[in-house]
């Protein structure tokens, strides 16, 4: 993670360099300035806070795979030919 925070800020500082030799700020309009990708408004509670929908759903996909693995681990243990 933090060797691709660290490509992410020097990809940053290498388009805003780009730009400005360029001159791609008057062309397009935009403010190019370098965002190290650091929320905005966060703590150290809500960062490790596992609560959100996208872990909820993560985790179930997770419990679906450990299910169908048991499954198909069951079928060639057994010799049940479910899945030929």
């Amino acid at each position: 993670m933090h060797t691709q925070r660290g490509s992410a800020i020097n990809q940053a500082e290498l388009a805003k360099r780009v730009s400005s030799i360029l001159s791609l700020k008057q062309f397009l309009g935009g403010d190019f300035q370098v965002d190290d990708a650091m929320p905005k408004n966060t703590n150290a509670p809500n960062v490790w806070d596992v609560d959100h929908s996208i872990y909820q759903i993560w985790r179930t996909c997770i419990v679906l795979f450990f299910f169908v693995d048991v499954t198909i681990i069951a079928s060639v243990v057994f010799g049940l030919k479910w899945f030929t």
